[in-house]
């Protein structure tokens, strides 16, 4: 399957040109009873399919879907979508489609999936371990803790160096848009793939961005609030 290349916008999610979007950590696939749990948050679709190795990408044509067996249901409260497929051991490549108003597929690879083919179609390697939801362990949005200290975290397992940059330390003290200052580094990735930093706030509104590997800006996935010109907002109590 050939994925679409696209940038689109919603419901303050952005789905970038590499065909990646910014997917709650959370989502992650995980092994059930009944088989793999896929989710995608996708609250303003009216209909979100699964395709991959497994079950012949959808049978799509020329990127579009039509059979409504590959759909998956939602979107729930939370503005999830979700489908569990029994799959043998192994490793299986997938992507969602969302469909969008003109019936047209928008195809996105979640970015909290660590592993990608050469096509840029998310990997999930299939174990027939059962995943424990209360064990598993997730980034979270920034959160206060009891000393005042803000902590940032970021699921990045196959980055090298994550940096931390915002109006609160200059940017990281960038350069022609690289990072290199090893103040600003992040604590990681730990067993869970997860990158950590603390910083201590005055109470405001700031702007930041995560630096992986010094050169490649992204966006806090898990929060939605962001400048028109793509940084992340965290309101410091």
């Amino acid at each position: 399957m050939k994925p679409m290349l696209f940038v689109f916008a919603f419901a303050g999610l952005v789905l970038v040109a590499s065909g990646q979007s910014l997917q709650p950590g959370r989502l992650l696939p995980r092994e059930t009873t009944g088989g793999v749990l896929f989710r995608c948050y996708a609250p303003e679709a009216g209909r979100v399919y699964l395709a991959g190795s497994f079950n012949q990408w959808a049978g799509n044509v020329g990127g579009r879907i039509a059979d409504t067996r590959f759909a998956m249901s939602g979107p729930d409260e939370h503005g999830v979508f979700h489908k569990t497929v029994p799959l043998p051991v192994g490793v299986h490549a997938y992507k969602f489609a969302i469909e969008n108003p003109d019936r047209t597929m928008t195809w996105i690879s979640p970015d909290f999936a660590p592993r990608r083919d050469e096509e840029g179609n998310a990997l999930i390697v299939v174990d027939g371990v059962l995943d424990d939801e209360e064990s598993l362990v997730y980034p979270q949005p920034p959160w206060r803790g009891p000393d005042g200290s803000t902590t940032f975290e970021l699921f990045a397992p196959d980055a090298e160096i994550v940096f931390l940059a915002g109006d609160f330390n200059n940017w990281a003290n960038r350069k022609a848009g690289q990072v290199h200052d090893l103040r600003f580094a992040m604590r990681g990735p730990d067993a869970h793939g997860i990158w950590r930093i603390s910083a201590a706030l005055a109470p405001g509104r700031y702007r930041y961005q995560f630096v992986l590997n010094g050169s490649t800006w992204i966006q806090n996935p898990l929060v939605t609030t962001v400048t028109p010109d793509g940084h992340s907002i965290l309101e410091a109590p």
